[in-house]
Protein backbone atom coordinates (compact mmCIF):
# COMPACT_ATOMS: atom_id res chain seq x y z
CA UNK A 1 0.00 0.00 0.00
CA UNK A 2 2.57 2.31 0.85
CA UNK A 3 4.37 1.55 -2.98
CA UNK A 4 0.92 2.96 -3.98
CA UNK A 5 0.79 6.29 -2.50
CA UNK A 6 4.24 6.94 -3.13
CA UNK A 7 4.25 5.68 -6.82
CA UNK A 8 1.12 8.05 -7.12
CA UNK A 9 2.57 11.02 -5.21
CA UNK A 10 6.56 10.94 -7.21
CA UNK A 11 7.47 13.35 -10.45
CA UNK A 12 9.03 12.36 -13.73
CA UNK A 13 11.32 14.58 -14.81
CA UNK A 14 10.01 17.22 -12.42
CA UNK A 15 6.62 16.80 -13.84
CA UNK A 16 4.04 15.03 -11.87
CA UNK A 17 1.68 12.66 -13.53
CA UNK A 18 -1.28 13.46 -10.59
CA UNK A 19 -0.40 17.24 -9.46
CA UNK A 20 -3.99 17.97 -7.86
CA UNK A 21 -4.16 16.51 -4.23
CA UNK A 22 -7.94 15.33 -5.43
CA UNK A 23 -5.39 13.80 -8.33
CA UNK A 24 -3.45 11.81 -5.92
CA UNK A 25 -6.44 10.84 -4.09
CA UNK A 26 -8.21 9.20 -6.64
CA UNK A 27 -5.53 7.59 -8.29
CA UNK A 28 -4.48 6.10 -4.46
CA UNK A 29 -8.17 5.27 -4.20
CA UNK A 30 -8.03 3.09 -7.66
CA UNK A 31 -5.16 1.42 -7.65
CA UNK A 32 -5.67 -0.08 -3.95
CA UNK A 33 -8.88 -1.47 -4.71
CA UNK A 34 -8.23 -3.28 -7.75
CA UNK A 35 -4.63 -4.36 -6.83
CA UNK A 36 -5.83 -6.56 -4.07
CA UNK A 37 -3.05 -5.92 -1.23
CA UNK A 38 -4.89 -8.48 1.02
CA UNK A 39 -7.49 -11.56 0.85
CA UNK A 40 -10.33 -9.20 2.06
CA UNK A 41 -11.28 -5.76 2.72
CA UNK A 42 -9.18 -4.14 0.30
CA UNK A 43 -12.44 -1.45 -0.50
CA UNK A 44 -12.57 -0.91 3.46
CA UNK A 45 -8.94 0.01 3.23
CA UNK A 46 -8.52 1.78 0.24
CA UNK A 47 -11.10 4.00 1.25
CA UNK A 48 -9.60 5.00 4.75
CA UNK A 49 -6.02 5.24 2.77
CA UNK A 50 -7.22 7.54 1.12
CA UNK A 51 -9.26 9.12 3.86
CA UNK A 52 -5.90 9.14 5.98
CA UNK A 53 -3.70 10.55 2.98
CA UNK A 54 -6.35 13.54 2.37
CA UNK A 55 -6.49 14.53 6.01
CA UNK A 56 -2.51 14.36 6.09
CA UNK A 57 -2.61 17.11 3.21
CA UNK A 58 -5.17 19.47 4.91
CA UNK A 59 -8.34 18.18 2.89
CA UNK A 60 -11.65 16.92 4.15
CA UNK A 61 -14.20 13.84 2.71
CA UNK A 62 -17.68 15.58 2.42
CA UNK A 63 -19.54 12.46 0.99
CA UNK A 64 -22.43 10.33 3.04
CA UNK A 65 -22.05 6.85 4.30
CA UNK A 66 -23.63 5.27 1.52
CA UNK A 67 -22.47 7.57 -1.30
CA UNK A 68 -18.92 6.65 0.38
CA UNK A 69 -19.80 2.28 -0.08
CA UNK A 70 -21.46 3.23 -3.34
CA UNK A 71 -18.39 4.40 -4.89
CA UNK A 72 -15.83 1.69 -3.17
CA UNK A 73 -18.52 -1.11 -4.62
CA UNK A 74 -18.79 0.63 -8.32
CA UNK A 75 -14.88 1.05 -8.40
CA UNK A 76 -14.18 -2.62 -7.50
CA UNK A 77 -17.48 -3.56 -10.26
CA UNK A 78 -16.05 -4.30 -13.69
CA UNK A 79 -19.47 -3.34 -14.65
CA UNK A 80 -19.99 0.15 -13.15
CA UNK A 81 -16.42 1.04 -12.52
CA UNK A 82 -15.62 4.61 -13.49
CA UNK A 83 -12.91 5.65 -15.48
CA UNK A 84 -9.98 7.49 -13.58
CA UNK A 85 -11.24 10.53 -14.93
CA UNK A 86 -14.40 10.23 -13.43
CA UNK A 87 -12.99 9.11 -10.25
CA UNK A 88 -11.16 12.19 -10.21
CA UNK A 89 -13.85 14.39 -11.00
CA UNK A 90 -15.61 13.11 -8.78
CA UNK A 91 -13.11 13.43 -5.96
CA UNK A 92 -12.97 17.14 -6.98
CA UNK A 93 -16.04 17.72 -5.60
CA UNK A 94 -16.32 16.00 -2.27
CA UNK A 95 -13.27 17.34 -0.70
CA UNK A 96 -12.74 20.78 0.36
CA UNK A 97 -9.75 22.08 2.18
CA UNK A 98 -9.76 21.66 6.15
CA UNK A 99 -9.40 24.81 8.48
CA UNK A 100 -6.63 24.39 11.42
Amino acid sequence: MLATVQLVCQSFFGVEHYPQTYDKAAAILHHLILDHHMVDGNKRLAMLTTEVFLEKNGYGWEVSDEEYVLMAVRIADVGTRPTLEELREWMASTIHPLNH
